[in-house]
């Protein structure tokens, strides 16, 4: 009697709630699965590359719907290269798997989905009110057609925090996610440097320009900065974490390949991401900062060797007053912008139509092509957010923000209460982490980055497993 009533308590669990209590998700895993396979077999003969690519979607079908967590874990590296075609091509397609899957999941674990939303009110309305104040915007954007193609990018953003907030219920979950993310880092990293090494390496001491840093399948060689520099301080975390000897010794390896690459793209934002990620983990790491003087030193020799082999790209770092490649005329039109409309802004997506009528009104201009031809963004996520959508869309923006970094916090205090230090150290090493990214921010308009995203949704996940450890 006693076992039977084990059963069935286990049978209700979270755990076991998943793939296998959906029949029709199994009949239909099994039907995409059948009907790729007919496809495969159908095509291998005339075009190869086809069938591997539907074996590869099945397989990542299966994964997906078999643990929600793992397909996330294989869709993540996609945020990090998603400036070139194909990684576009693989985000959207994740996106769409990983979001069925998740809904289809969500229903089944309702009640937990709306348990883990209700501990979090505050931000859940956060995003909910910036959500609905984007989307007021509308309604004042001279170019309606630009308001609403940022709209749904900006959806798609709130909707990874979500699936992520309630889709991840362990630590285990946490580490994987965290792994997939330096995973996508070093790939990134990779393709930029063997570009690098393919394309320019005759030029490198022949070339007076810098048109030759690193940017791979990140598109931009800012972007790709602000995520190695995130990628080197979760590797870092992670080694604090992880004991398996195989993934040490990647994280070991891949640390000063993601150094070198961070130096290759000679960007100002990703030192300053550096320097304000440095400054808070010795605010948060105050003991504990000799445990990673070794790593530290691995990144600080493959930095320090790029800039001796490539001197030109220390140069440009430390150049700062040839305007940021027209970066300094494009805040000043966002903040005349923001100036003007200070309260509900010019709509989203809507500084691009904007910015060439203040070509003549800001004064004189190092680059006029930034303002007048070439339809930027203001290269600043703040800035963008307050132009765009006024001091209401940047006050819920930074709310938010800070809501998650107070998750991190609290959840760090609780587990140094349950002398589970290594939790803590991984709560504060994502806070780093993320203060990379708001330095990094001022570089570049990354308000609606996927990766950005990721990052916010772990403080609470991560909140919520002390909070349920602490109780038992």
């Amino acid at each position: 009697m006693k076992q039977s009533v084990r059963r069935r308590k286990n049978a209700d669990s979270p755990a076991s709630r998943g793939w296998a209590s959906r029949p029709w998700a199994v009949v239909g895993a099994h039907a995409v699965i059948v009907t790729v396979a007919v496809l495969a077999g159908a095509f291998f003969a005339y075009q190869p590359l086809w069938a591997v690519g539907a074996v590869a979607g099945a397989s990542f079908v299966v994964i997906a719907f078999r643990r929600l967590v793992w397909g996330v874990a294989l869709w993540i590296p996609s945020f990090l290269v998603a400036g070139d075609t194909r990684g576009k091509a693989l985000l959207m397609a994740g996106f769409v798997v990983c979001g069925l899957v998740w809904m289809t999941d969500a229903l089944a674990r309702r009640c937990e989905v709306l348990a883990r939303l209700s501990q979090f009110r505050l931000l859940v309305f956060a995003v909910l009110a910036l959500a609905v104040w984007l989307a007021v915007s509308l309604a004042w954007a001279r170019d309606s057609a630009a308001a609403l193609d940022e709209l749904w990018r900006w959806v798609l953003a709130f909707e990874v925090l979500l699936m992520l907030m309630t889709g991840l219920t362990g630590v285990g979950d946490i580490l994987v996610i965290l792994a997939a993310w330096v995973v996508g880092a070093v790939v990134a990293a990779s393709s930029a440097l063997l570009t690098f090494q393919v394309r320019d390496v005759a030029l490198v001491n022949a070339s007076d320009t810098l048109s030759d840093r690193l940017a791979g399948s990140a598109g931009d060689p800012n972007f790709l900065a602000s995520r190695l520099v995130a990628g080197m301080i979760l590797a870092l975390g992670l080694l604090r974490v992880l004991r398996s000897p195989w993934a040490r010794g990647f994280l070991l390896l891949a640390l000063p390949l993601l150094g070198a690459a961070t130096a290759g793209t000679g960007s100002r934002g990703g030192l300053l991401a550096i320097g304000l990620a440095g400054a808070v983990a010795l605010i948060l790491f105050r003991r504990e900062a000799r445990l990673l003087l070794l790593p530290a030193l691995g990144i600080l020799a493959s930095t320090g060797l790029w800039f001796q082999l490539f001197p030109r790209f220390w140069a440009r770092v430390l150049v700062l007053d040839d305007g940021g490649s027209g970066r300094s005329d494009l805040w000043r039109a966002a903040a005349r912008l923001a100036v003007n409309s200070p309260v509900a802004g010019v709509g989203l997506g809507n500084f691009p139509n904007r910015e060439a009528a203040l070509a003549l009104d800001i004064g004189p201009v190092l680059d006029a092509r930034a303002l007048a031809e070439d339809r930027r963004v203001v290269h600043n996520t703040y800035l963008q957010l307050w132009a765009e959508t006024g001091i209401v869309g940047l006050i819920l923006f930074l709310a938010i923000l800070g809501a998650c970094v107070w998750c991190f916090l609290r959840a760090a205090t609780l587990y140094d209460r349950m002398c589970e230090s290594r939790l803590a150290e991984l709560s504060r090493v994502v806070v780093v982490a993320l203060a990379s990214f708001v330095g990094a921010a001022t570089f570049i308009s990354m308000g609606r980055a996927y990766e950005f995203w990721t990052l916010f949704a772990l403080g609470p996940v991560l909140l919520a497993v002390a909070r349920a450890r602490s109780k038992t």
